[in-house]
């Protein structure tokens, strides 16, 4: 999971200007995508599939690590 945060603040937040990073998960993969700091967003698709629209807020996962003794 450090990893996927190192990604995030060295490679990818100095050159786009994002505030979320959204993602279509498969039912299947929400837990995982919870476990990074994701979180469910809208509702289920119209399709009736099990798919999830979730997202991270950078501002949230900014203030996690800035203060690692409330991370879960």
């Amino acid at each position: 999971m450090d990893a996927f945060y190192f990604f995030i603040i060295n490679f990818l937040l100095p050159y786009v200007g994002a505030c979320l990073i959204t993602t279509y998960a498969l039912k299947t993969s929400i837990g995982f995508y919870h476990k990074l700091g994701f979180e469910k967003i809208g509702s289920q698709s119209r399709d009736n599939s099990s798919n999830r629209c979730m997202a991270l807020y950078i501002s949230e996962l900014l203030q996690a690590l800035n203060n690692p003794e409330n991370v879960d």
